[in-house]
């Protein structure tokens, strides 16, 4: 199923980052990246969503940067 797939390929990911292999790790991006649109769409759940959900952590996190320096 596509959750087995998403978990799978987000250990890949993981898997990369911690080799530093930086052209698995792209490989790996492109996968997670793949699955996790695959994922959106089998939810029905919108780009848009997700691109407010974004906006609103980096945000949120940048003010927190902010306010610690």
């Amino acid at each position: 199923n596509r959750e087995k797939k998403a978990v799978e390929e987000l250990i890949e990911l993981l898997n990369a980052i911690m080799h530093r292999d930086k052209l698995s790790t792209l490989e790996e991006f492109a996968d997670v990246i793949i699955t996790m649109l695959q994922l959106l769409k089998k939810y029905d759940l919108k780009i848009d969503s997700l691109d407010n959900w974004i906006e609103y952590k980096v945000s949120r996190t940048e003010k927190r940067l902010k306010d610690n320096e």
